[in-house]
């Protein structure tokens, strides 16, 4: 009686030690990770992910990022990506299998936002993305060369219960290693266990946001095709003289003309927003790029609306959640609010929570598809491509090319090659990326700077009119941050508010003064840049791994150091 108490009370103990981190976790995460990793002989490695998600609220699917360009030594250099199938299911009904997806390229990485835009989901779905990848994460070292690759990279926004690679290769690696953790950990929560075609490699640990599973493989020198001078000769432009910058001006400055610019429209001024259009997207227009001061102007134009409060609580300021939901909002601006909101209804602005500096780039992710419209994309890809390879030209002709040629007495050709690499980054920056109708936004947002920048002129027509005037102030001030001049505009309407104060502001003081809400509009600026720059994602910029620095897994290896690894977060 007393052997079968202690079996009960064993079992019993079991099931409470057991971790339960899996069976308990109810917000968004994904389950599993499993990938299955092919390594051919010709620097070729084909990857399928099986990605087990699980949304807890409602939403149209995932966006998925894959480097494709990376910094080696200052130059960015090109890898080729070929994405060869993509279906998702709910999970246990592969048969109800779906491949809607679309594909886009930013900023050195593959984007493909994965769902049905018309139709949300929610609960456990499968995601498998089959690719192939050549010259990423491979190193070729006088000694032995180097397979070194990120399974899964520092940016997927959400923990990873478990994450398995079953690791094929062409040959028995002579000595091999696993890293975990944020980007530049030497965490090894992963060990490999021998396999019919090879190794398995598995985390023993959750991965939480940001955190990478990485491997290195070492072989013998000379086992991988040695792809070193085909990838240096792809960055080569044909020996066309000094003379090539002739055609080169007159190439692209035609296509400038005709393909990538838009009408001038007569600047006329304007008191009032177009169509009410939020700061993020009319900044994304209006500067032709991202930035931060966008979002922090649009928390300004959220408060304008009822939607948030601000409070100012001695030397500390204060977001206060004031409605129950924004789905009544465009889905950025309801993505921004629920973010913000998370867990508490008043936020702190210099400790912004990290629920909203984990989606920031989701967000922003999210306005560039909402800005279709206004921007084109074709553009923005060609903008893109033309000044990386200026910018790989012009350092290679003048700095490579030239030195080499002159013991030839062909300077000039090195000469003509860097020339032509700066003539291509400068009308690159030249093309105008929107489309029709985002060059007519433009110019009716450079009316409206027009009127806040001559502020002064008008405000007689405002001034029999307390209310209006005050409505006037607060629907540009969002705007006035966005063209930089909110610190004008607030000294324009310094006296707006000498016997009372906006019902979205509370502050210490009894009288309410603009232009200290513009220094809290800055410190908002400052703490959302500096809150989000500690964001991994998609527009940090090139990454240094592999065979593009010359680093090895075995030797200064990391978590995240290698080539590839995916990284996203739901949409």
């Amino acid at each position: 009686m007393k052997r079968y108490f202690l079996l009960a009370l064993f079992l019993l103990c079991s099931i409470f030690l057991v971790p339960t981190y899996a069976q308990e976790l109810t917000t968004e995460h994904i389950e599993e990770f499993k990938s299955d990793i092919t390594i051919n002989q010709d620097a070729t490695i084909d990857v399928t992910e099986e990605i087990h998600y699980y949304f807890d609220t409602y939403k149209h699917g995932i966006y998925w990022q894959y480097p494709i360009e990376y910094n080696a030594n200052g130059f960015k250099r090109s890898t080729s990506f070929d994405l060869n199938s993509l279906y998702y299911y709910p999970e246990g009904n592969p048969n109800a299998n779906k491949s809607i997806y679309e594909k886009s390229t930013s900023n050195g990485w593959i984007e493909l936002k994965i769902g049905d835009p018309d139709r949300t989901i929610k609960g456990s779905y499968v995601y498998v993305i089959d690719y192939t990848i050549k010259d990423a994460g491979i190193s070729y070292f006088d000694d032995h060369d180097e397979v070194y690759l990120n399974v899964i990279g520092p940016g997927w926004q959400v923990p990873i219960l478990q994450a398995t690679a079953n690791i094929n290769s062409f040959t028995k690696p002579t000595e091999k290693i696993c890293y975990t953790g944020p980007e530049g950990s030497t965490l090894q929560n992963c060990n490999f266990e021998e396999s019919d075609n090879g190794y398995t490699l598995k985390t023993t640990s959750v991965l939480q946001p940001y955190e990478a599973l990485t491997f290195a493989y070492k072989y013998p020198a000379g086992s991988i095709e040695n792809r070193s001078t085909q990838i240096w000769i792809s960055m080569i432009i044909s020996n066309l003289g000094i003379l090539l910058p002739i055609p080169v001006i007159m190439l692209l400055r035609s296509l400038l003309k005709k393909k990538w610019s838009n009408k001038k429209i007569t600047i006329i001024p304007h008191y009032e927003v177009p169509n009410d259009l939020d700061p993020i997207i009319g900044g994304y227009v209006y500067e032709s790029k991202q930035d931060f001061k966008h979002i922090s102007a649009t928390l300004i134009w959220m408060a304008t609306k009822g939607y948030v409060s601000i409070k100012k609580e001695g030397k500390n300021i204060f977001i206060q959640k004031e409605v129950e939901d924004l789905k009544s909002e465009v889905s950025h601006i309801e993505e921004l609010f629920n973010a913000l909101f998370n867990k508490n209804d008043k936020v702190a602005i210099k400790g912004m929570p990290f629920s909203f500096t984990n989606k920031v780039q989701s967000i922003l992710f999210i306005v560039k598809s909402n800005s279709s419209e206004y921007i084109d994309e074709g553009r923005v890809g060609t903008k893109n491509l033309l000044l990386s390879l200026g910018i790989v030209v012009a350092t290679f002709g003048f700095f490579a090319l030239t030195p080499f040629l002159a013991t030839y007495g062909a300077i000039g050709t090195g000469i003509g090659i860097g020339i032509s690499g700066i003539v291509t980054a400068i009308i690159a920056g030249k093309i105008d990326i929107k489309t029709k109708k985002g060059n007519e936004l433009y110019y009716e947002l450079e009316g409206l700077k027009m009127y806040i920048n001559t502020a002064e002129k008008h405000r007689i027509e405002f001034h029999n009119d307390p209310e209006k005037f005050r409505g006037v102030f607060e629907a540009l001030l969002p705007y006035a941050m966005i063209f930089g001049l909110e610190k004008k505009w607030a000294k324009e309407f310094e006296d707006l508010y000498k016997d009372t104060q906006p019902n979205w502001y509370q502050g210490d003081f009894d009288v309410f003064n603009v232009y200290m809400l513009t220094m809290a509009v800055n410190s908002l600026n400052r703490s959302v840049k500096s809150a989000t720059a500690k964001a991994y994602g998609s527009n940090s910029g090139l990454r240094s791994s592999g065979w593009s620095s010359g680093g090895s897994g075995f030797s200064g290896g990391s978590s995240g150091g290698g080539g590839g690894g995916s990284g996203g977060g739901s949409w």
